[in-house]
C-alpha cells in the first residue's frame, strides 16, 4: 500500500533546538544547541478544473497538514515557500531496495545511522 499526497509549503520557520553529537573517541553522546527549520505543508487547492490533478487531490483530501523539523541546514533549501511537493506514505516494512525508478522514493526521512562513521551529511534525510 502506498498513498501519494500533493502538498504546498506554506511555512518555513527558523528556530533553535538541539542535536546529538557522538564523541568518536569514547562513543558517548551529548546534546548541543543547533539551528533548525520547521517545514509545514498543506494539501494543494483545487483549481476548478475537474480533470486537473490538484482538483482531484483536493476533492479527496481538502484539509490536513504535514509538518516536520530538521536540523540539517544542508537539506532545508530543498523546500521552498509556495512550491508543491508530493508526499508519499508507505508502510515502514515496505522493501525500499525495490524502490521504483520513477524517483518518488528519492529521500526517506528519519533514517537513524547505525554508527558514528555512517552519519549522513543530510542527517535526517538520506538518499536511497
Amino acid at each position: 500500500m502506498k498513498v501519494r499526497c500533493k502538498m504546498l509549503v506554506n511555512l518555513i520557520e527558523r528556530g533553535m533546538g538541539s542535536r546529538q553529537v557522538i564523541d568518536r573517541a569514547t562513543g558517548k553522546a551529548s546534546w548541543v544547541p543547533a539551528e533548525q527549520r520547521t517545514i509545514k505543508l498543506h494539501p494543494v487547492y483545487g483549481n476548478g478544473d475537474p480533470n486537473h490533478e490538484n482538483t482531484k487531490l483536493w476533492n479527496a483530501t481538502p484539509s490536513g497538514q504535514f509538518q516536520f523539523t530538521m536540523i540539517s541546514l544542508e537539506t532545508a533549501p530543498l523546500f521552498e515557500l509556495s512550491k508543491e511537493y508530493y508526499v508519499d506514505i508507505t508502510p515502514a516494512d515496505w522493501d525500499l531496495s525495490a524502490a521504483s525508478a520513477d524517483g518518488c522514493e528519492r529521500y526517506r526521512c528519519w533514517s537513524i545511522p547505525r554508527s558514528p562513521a555512517t552519519v549522513s551529511p543530510l542527517a535526517g534525510f538520506q538518499s536511497i
